[in-house]
Formats: structure tokens, C-alpha cells, sequence
């Protein structure tokens, strides 16, 4: 079983996202207004110095060597996310046949 500081962000607990700003209203030159999203995202990404071998790369094979066994839909819900930034229901909600097919 993977364990080490980073469990939590892997498996929980999960918390709520903050609610978005609503959206302002910009006047620009051309008397156009438009939509803009005020949030504001705060992030820290570190990768790894190198890359970690004898690791399944397969999402299936991954997720038994790492003991998370709902890791292929939280990855397909995820992709998923990524390209329909728009959507308005929870994650948990999609249908795994609407999400994109992991590779293998």
C-alpha cells in the first residue's frame, strides 16, 4: 500500500472547492460587455526530481499496486472535467460512459 505524506491528497479527505465569484460584467472599449470569471486559483505543483520505475502505467494495473480502486473513474471524471470546464454538477454525478476512455 502506498503511504508517505501525499495519502491524503490522493484519497482524501476531500474537501469542497469555494464557491466561484460571481461573474462581473466588463465594459470594454468597443461598447461590448462581457463575462468574466473573478476566481482566483491558488495552486502549488512539485514533480518529482525523477521519474519513479517499476511503477504500473496502466490506470487498471495502477490502481491495484496502489490500493485505490476507484482511481480509473476519479482519472476518467477528471479528464472529463478538463474539457467540459462549464459543467454545473458534481463530478460523482457523470456517467462514467459520458467520460473519456483511459489509455492503456
Amino acid at each position: 500500500m502506498y503511504t508517505g505524506p501525499a495519502v491524503p491528497a490522493f484519497i482524501g479527505p476531500h474537501t469542497a472547492l469555494p464557491p466561484a465569484a460571481p461573474p462581473v460584467l466588463v465594459d470594454d472599449e468597443d461598447n461590448n460587455t462581457e463575462l468574466i470569471d473573478e476566481r482566483e486559483i491558488l495552486g502549488e505543483v512539485k514533480l518529482a526530481q525523477m521519474p519513479v520505475h517499476n511503477h504500473p502505467q496502466d490506470p487498471q494495473f495502477l490502481a491495484q499496486y496502489l490500493q485505490i480502486p476507484t482511481l480509473p473513474s476519479l482519472l476518467c471524471r477528471f479528464l472529463y472535467a478538463q474539457t467540459h470546464l462549464d459543467i454545473d454538477v458534481e463530478l460523482t454525478n457523470i456517467p462514467l460512459d459520458d467520460c473519456p476512455d483511459l489509455p492503456h
